[in-house]
């Protein structure tokens, strides 16, 4: 009996610890569960903030995707604008009369009893027609950006009654530009490699819209540049930096002639690194002014603006500028070139002088090869720059 209760005490015992460790196994995996499930619910809640948080980067984005297309559309719009204007009735006319007659017309205009004058007299009726014709149109003109004149009205009328008396004129056929969906693309990148004070440096551009004077101009208007966007990262021997940063540069350069003079101007502002300054520091700026533009001859534009500047620079105080700005533009179907003269005189006593001149030769629609050279700093201390860059435009 004695054997019997031991070995049972025994049994009961092992029994016991092997309870005990099942127990313990069993605790162990309902851990083990418990955290393998608080991990996948971990997961699932850090995937889920990170989809919340794609799809509220995805829902800005779009947002400012579509606040550049409308800012495209109204760029569009603005020069689709320019170019009815440039293309309406009585710029047409004018443009197609021969110089000689253009005086005529003027006075005509001006008095229709000069329709019963010697030099008019001794047109022919087709002639006649050509020069009442233009006279008209210009009136209308002037009648549409003016207040009711009853002055012009009258003199409208009896050059009508004039133009109705001869025989039927055809006005010429507006030119045809190249429409803008079938000129260069929109967005631009560059390559370029370039020397300053003997210093090389190699230079990413890249540019979200629109145009640049120096662009291939066919389907742009003469005269307009559009840029909003625009980013320059220079890199040479000793670091990588910001060189330059326009958030929006317009520059409109529409001539003036003996019958339309309008203003020319321009606005920019971002930031830059002047090439005059030795340290190169990054500056604020907002720059603009107006003036007039001339065409000297077909291709050739001069232009003479007032220019202003606001900056505020790296260890510098702001400062405003004003001076002269003056250049030249001379455009061809594969090449164009610009020259920019500028002076400036500062409010903190500091006078700077630039000149700039840049040449691209157009590859293609979406290609071209750029050369500027540019000098400026104070008087007698300029510090120059020269540039070789591909340019690349894509959509």
């Amino acid at each position: 009996p004695l054997q019997c209760a031991v070995r049972g005490h025994l049994v009961r015992c092992a029994l016991a610890r092997q309870l005990a460790a099942a127990q313990a196994i069993q605790r162990c995996q309902r851990g083990r569960a418990v955290r393998d499930r608080l991990s996948r619910e971990d997961s699932a809640a850090t995937v889920l903030q990170a989809v919340t948080r794609a799809s509220r980067v995805q829902a800005e984005l779009n947002r400012r995707i579509a606040a550049a297309t409308e800012i495209q559309r109204a760029v569009r719009g603005w020069m689709t604008l320019r170019r009815l204007r440039t293309q309406c009735g009585a710029v047409v006319r004018l443009q197609a009369l021969p110089p000689e007659r253009q005086p005529l017309v003027r006075a005509l205009a001006a008095d229709p009893e000069r329709l019963a004058s010697a030099e008019y007299r001794q047109l022919s009726p087709a002639e006649q027609a050509q020069v009442v014709d233009a006279a008209y149109e210009y009136l209308g003109y002037r009648n549409a950006k003016a207040a009711h004149d009853p002055a012009l009205a009258a003199r409208s009328h009896a050059l009508l009654r004039a133009l109705a008396a001869l025989p039927r004129h055809s006005p010429p056929e507006p030119p045809r530009p190249l429409s803008p969906d079938r000129a260069h693309d929109s967005k631009r990148a560059a390559l370029a490699y370039g020397v300053r004070e003997g210093r090389d440096f190699a230079q990413l551009g890249l540019r979200m819209s629109f145009h640049d004077l120096e662009d291939r101009s066919a389907g742009f208007l003469e005269g307009a540049q559009i840029n909003i966007g625009s980013l320059d990262l220079r890199v040479d021997r000793e670091d990588a930096r910001l060189q330059a940063l326009d958030l929006v540069d317009i520059v409109s350069l529409t001539p003036r002639d003996a019958w339309f003079q309008p203003w020319s101007w321009g606005v920019r502002a971002g930031l830059e690194r002047a090439l005059d300054d030795p340290q190169q520091r990054l500056a604020a700026h907002v720059t603009g002014g107006g003036g007039g533009s001339w065409r000297l001859a077909p291709g050739w534009l001069a232009y003479g603006l007032a220019w202003a500047r606001l900056e505020r620079g790296e260890g510098r105080d702001p400062a405003a500028a004003l001076g002269p700005r003056a250049g030249l533009l001379w455009t061809r179907a594969r090449m164009s070139s610009h020259l920019a003269l500028q002076a400036q005189a500062y409010s903190d006593g500091r006078e700077r002088l630039s000149a700039q001149w840049t040449t691209s030769y157009h590859l293609g629609r979406n290609q071209a090869l750029q050369i500027r050279l540019a000098e400026a700093g104070a008087p007698g201390a300029l510090q120059t720059e020269a540039v070789l860059a591909l340019r690349l435009f894509f959509d």
